[in-house]
């Protein structure tokens, strides 16, 4: 499972920005940043 602690790791395995993770994932920059900060509601989603 992909959670906040390993988001940031995964994406730059990847050589991904958050721009670039967002846009293929189909959510805004904003959602991806609030995943890896921890701010996600705890399940995955953002407010």
């Amino acid at each position: 499972m992909i959670n906040h602690n390993n988001l940031k790791k995964i994406r730059a395995k990847a050589l991904l920005s958050k721009a670039e993770l967002a846009r293929k994932a189909g959510v805004s920059v904003l959602t991806i940043s609030r995943i890896e900060c921890g701010m996600d509601g705890g399940n995955g989603v953002s407010p």
